[in-house]
């Protein structure tokens, strides 16, 4: 039996441009997936299909979901490392944050996603596209949250050394400096957490004031979700080269 290379794509179900009975011949009709002329073929979503090719697109969809679910999540974050790149290059040319640029976040993922998964489709993978979307999402927020906590610092910094006035050790004679921390592993990991936590919940914290965002960000979801869901096959034949199928 031939294994094409690349999964087949079978996900959009048309009608087979077939000629009539009467011109038929031998290489009029050629497999979709490895291009050999057909004097019969099977009808897989409307396409034409050698019986190899036909048991290989039947045996892609039944094997083991964790090998494809794997390399899909890793294409999707790919998508999603695009996407918030797209967001941060469009914010600093222009100066704007557009919210529709999260639409296409989620169309970037959606369609990585399906790109890795072979276009096999199914709830395990509108579930992976639909979170990495998200998370590339509420990403875009954290240089706007490190510009406000660096500004924060700056000026809680002005306000110590003016209140101080310059205090000096009298050990010393020098300028009192504060005792550094040790590095704590578990407080830097508790910090990353709840960075995290509070980054994800960030459209939400808006409120209604955030309504159109939270809209634009369902949209974008949407559009992950969509792009991955499952096309069921349907096969029939053997054909004969000329016969029309009837769906």
């Amino acid at each position: 039996m031939t294994t094409p290379t690349e999964p087949l794509q079978f996900e959009v179900a048309e009608d087979v441009a077939q000629p009539e009975p009467a011109t038929a011949a031998v290489g009029d009709v050629r497999c979709v997936s490895c291009q050999k002329p057909l004097t019969s073929y099977f009808d897989v979503n409307g396409k034409p299909a050698c019986d190899g090719c036909k048991d290989a697109i039947v045996a892609f969809r039944a094997r083991s979901h964790v090998g494809t679910l794997l390399k899909a999540t890793l294409f999707g974050i790919g998508g999603a490392l695009v996407g918030a790149g797209l967001f941060y290059a469009i914010v600093a040319l222009t100066g704007y944050q557009l919210g529709l640029v999260s639409i296409v976040v989620g169309l970037l993922v959606g369609f990585a996603v399906r790109r890795g998964s072979g276009g096999r489709g199914g709830w395990r993978y509108q579930a992976v596209a639909v979170g990495l979307t998200y998370v590339a999402i509420c990403s875009t927020y954290l240089p706007f949250i490190f510009k406000e906590v660096a500004s924060r610092r700056e000026a809680e910094a002005k306000t110590a050394a003016a209140s101080t006035g310059g205090t000096q050790s009298s050990a010393t004679g020098q300028d009192a400096a504060p005792a550094e921390k040790p590095f704590n592993a578990w407080r830097f990991l508790g910090a990353l957490a709840m960075l995290a936590a509070f980054t994800l919940a960030l459209p939400f914290l808006g409120g209604v004031d955030n309504i159109m965002g939270l809209i634009i960000i369902a949209i974008a979801l949407w559009e992950a979700w969509k792009v991955n869901r499952e096309i069921p096959l349907a096969i029939s034949g053997p054909l004969a080269v000329g016969a029309r199928t009837d769906g």
